[in-house]
């Protein structure tokens, strides 16, 4: 295990393509002759086998509509010319490389690609004995050494600490049954910036415009981290994979030391390539198919649990108490080794209940309502991902995150349909008692917003950018926060633009398991470029039906630019 992770450990994103450990090269009993080769490629050929499943996932083939295409990016991680959209072109190549003798100082296909090899003796008439280099002998006496790996899921809760952490994030840790024959390590897929205190970071980010690498180390140093350093928990999700599956999975690993694919936040990211290594090692799961448009860590952990992969879920909170070294070791390593009757003190939104228990990230909302002066109908999508009223299970306190939240109004007289909003980001944190040197309340928000303004409340759109920071109070079973904040907005202006400062207050009332509400007043003064106080006073309300459905109620009274109005909606919100 140390050779095969140690090599993983040293993988950076400007590394060349590491060679494998020290491989004996025995001599076959007789090489495959080219006349051979030739016919187990018709086989291939005639059963279609660079369509088979299993090959498709080796080589992450995805299907769109100019056919296959791998997610890998990196040309060392194929034989082929074509290889990277020709998944037949690619098997061939791959069998004429362990078929054929091996160029000196170069590595063998058999040490580069084990897994690849292992699926050509199972699915065609290929004997090892005749191969040249009939395995990767440095992996395979590794393998031979750990029967007993345990590998569990790891979810590090959502942080508003970093872009990078605002979704969670999803890794692998490897394990042993045995007292302790190897360190416990941690697998993940991450993004390697192109430049140190990259400015544009979550902006490449979001269009894939850094490398991703799977990388490999100790767990100690990855937990306390999180663990003690950014104050988030820890959920371990014991998988379900025997031998066979572990070995499946270590195979593929080796395959992929120092090779990089794009890394996109919001598909190709953590998760994602999390959920294609356990395809590799239970390709019975199907677990990229069970997730939505995009892949966010909670849904990555759902597809996981509807495969029925889980055999236990444990937890670690976030650490703020002082604890010696050797204690927050043994608090760790007790989180992912094989340990009889390990306990589960979950305590979350709710006791007992997991990241992957909360609702789904997608909300779809119909509703309807009314104006001084008209009624509408009104549609809303938010596709990522909760909010500070919905039902709070499997969420951090005081979480909020939403992405494309958009609302369509129809105006029934006057058959219009409109856009009333459309939140490209909405973040909110509110933590009364945060250990985080971060203001325990903060806010932003970036989008379009619809605003009634003059005399006749004739509807413009606003581009509109607002940021805040203050304090959350606890009170009771309640929280009441300020803040203050800084807004600008253009567009219909006189001139193109307002710019001010404001405050916002509110307090979040708890209904039992019912629901909450949430009165709140905000108010600013744009000062520069269109004056005007544009303000709200308002109640928002929501009922819960379960994680999968609540009703919302919004009562408001908006004033600003020579404005005026109240607005009263109901909606019917479900979560998938």
């Amino acid at each position: 295990m140390l050779v095969l992770l140690g090599v993983l450990s040293g993988i950076s994103a400007t590394e060349p393509a590491a060679l494998a450990g020290v491989v004996v090269h025995a001599e076959p009993a007789e090489l495959y002759s080219e006349t051979e080769i030739d016919a187990m490629v018709a086989q291939i050929q005639a059963r279609h086998l660079g369509n088979d499943p299993y090959w498709l996932r080796l080589l992450h083939y995805s299907h769109g509509l100019r056919g296959h295409r791998s997610r890998i990016d990196d040309p060392r991680f194929f034989l082929a010319a074509t290889g990277a959209d020709d998944p037949e072109q690619e098997c061939i190549a791959t069998l004429r490389a362990v078929c054929r003798p091996t160029p000196v100082d170069f590595p063998a296909a058999a040490e580069r690609f084990p897994a690849r090899l292992e699926w050509l003796i199972a699915t065609l008439p290929l004997a090892r004995a005749r191969l040249s280099v009939p395995s990767c002998a440095a992996l395979e006496q590794v393998l031979a050494t750990m029967p007993h790996t345990q590998v569990s899921l790891v979810h590090a809760d959502a942080s508003l600490a970093s872009p990078g952490s605002i979704f969670g994030h999803t890794m692998l840790v490897l394990s042993s049954a045995d007292p302790a024959p190897y360190p416990t390590q941690v697998i993940a897929f991450t993004a390697y910036p192109r430049r140190d205190h990259d400015r544009c970071y979550a902006w490449r980010g979001v269009f894939g415009g850094h490398p991703g690498y799977v990388v490999s180390e100790p767990f100690l140093p990855v937990g306390d981290a999180y663990l003690r350093q950014e104050h988030r928990a820890l959920w371990a999700y014991v998988l379900d994979l025997d031998q066979a599956a572990t070995q499946r999975l270590l195979r593929h690993l080796w395959e992929l030391r120092s090779i990089w694919s794009a890394y996109w936040f919001l598909d190709e990211n953590c998760s994602h390539g999390i959920l294609t290594l356990l395809e590799v090692a239970r390709p019975d799961a199907r677990l990229l198919a069970r997730l939505p448009w995009w892949t966010i860590p909670v849904d990555a952990l759902r597809a996981v649990q509807s495969a029925g992969l889980i055999r236990e879920r444990r937890w670690q909170p976030a650490i703020s108490e002082a604890l010696s070294d050797p204690a927050f070791a043994q608090r760790l390593e007790d989180l992912v080794r094989p340990v009889a009757n390990q306990p589960s003190p979950v305590k979350y939104s709710e006791p007992g209940t997991g990241p992957e228990s909360g609702h789904g990230s997608l909300r779809v909302s119909l509703g309807f309502g009314a104006t001084t002066t008209t009624t509408f109908a009104e549609f809303r999508l938010r596709p990522v991902m909760h909010d500070l009223l919905d039902y709070p299970r499997g969420f951090p306190v005081g979480f909020q995150l939403g992405l494309l939240d958009t609302t369509l109004r129809w105006y029934a007289d006057e058959q219009r349909l409109e856009m009333q909003q459309c939140a490209v980001v909405t973040i909110r944190s509110v933590q009364p008692g945060s250990p985080s040197p971060l203001p325990n309340v903060w806010l932003f928000d970036a989008g379009l917003l619809q605003q009634a303004m003059g005399k006749q409340g004739a509807r413009a759109i606003h581009a509109r950018l607002r940021g805040g920071a203050g304090i959350a109070v606890q009170a009771g079973e309640s929280v009441l926060h300020s803040a203050l904040t800084m807004e600008t907005r253009a567009g219909e202006l006189q001139p193109h633009y307002a710019v001010g400062p404001g405050l916002s207050l509110g307090a979040y009332i708890p209904l039992g398991s019912m629901g909450i509400l949430h009165p709140h007043a905000d108010l600013t003064a744009f000062s520069l470029g269109d004056r005007t106080v544009a303000w709200t006073l308002g109640c928002s309300g929501r009922l819960w039906h379960g994680r999968h459905c609540a009703v919302s109620v919004d009562l408001a009274r908006h004033g600003g630019w020579d404005w005026v109005d109240t607005v009263a909606t109901v909606r019917v919100d479900g979560y998938f």
